[in-house]
């Protein structure tokens, strides 16, 4: 998988792609946090040995890249329901330079297009921590809509406490309907 919009690139992850900025970025509790991940020190055998876990059929890991600068900026998991023709999306910025970054935006919406369009998804969805701020205003850029709240649906790594999700998502229908606009 792979496409690119406005001097960005988001492409399947392969061995190759371990870097140490990927590393710096598990490893950092402010961006695994929200996340609800423990921040965690891997080599980069470790890192490589993980990218490629990912079969790139109904369990993707893209990364994002600048082309312009010629690096990683961050990570997007995508785990496609093919009976369902749904995808559940997570993503993270992981260079804090990108964070609300509006450059990105023709690329959110060429991915979505490909989706949509080329992969024959009708639902796309993600769930947040309700306290992951960035991530809910990302999902509504996106145009994802809130469609509830998931109460007590995760433990945190930190405390074992349960944490609420909001889930957003999109039909296909609503995509195509606000692409015409």
């Amino acid at each position: 998988m792979q496409m690119r919009e406005a001097g960005f690139a988001i492409r399947t992850m392969s061995p190759g792609d371990a870097c140490d900025e990927y590393l710096a970025w598990i490893a950092d509790p402010e961006l695994m946090g929200p996340l609800n991940m423990p921040a965690r020190r891997l080599t980069i055998s470790q890192l490589r040995d993980h990218i490629v876990q990912f079969d790139n059929k109904l369990r993707h890991l893209l990364g994002l890249f600048d082309e312009t600068a010629g690096m990683l900026i961050g990570i997007v998991l995508l785990d496609i329901n093919s009976q369902h023709r749904s995808a559940r999306v997570s993503l993270f910025i992981g260079n804090r330079d990108y964070w609300g970054d509006h450059r990105l935006h023709p690329l959110a919406q060429a991915f979505q297009a490909y989706l949509f369009e080329r992969k024959g998804i009708e639902k796309l969805r993600c769930q947040v921590a309700v306290d992951n701020h960035r991530m809910i205003g990302t999902a509504k850029l996106m145009g994802l809509k809130p469609e509830g709240l998931l109460r007590g649906e995760i433990r945190s790594h930190h405390d074992g406490s349960r944490i609420d999700q909001f889930v957003f998502g999109l039909l296909k229908t609503d995509w195509a309907e606000r692409a015409r606009q």
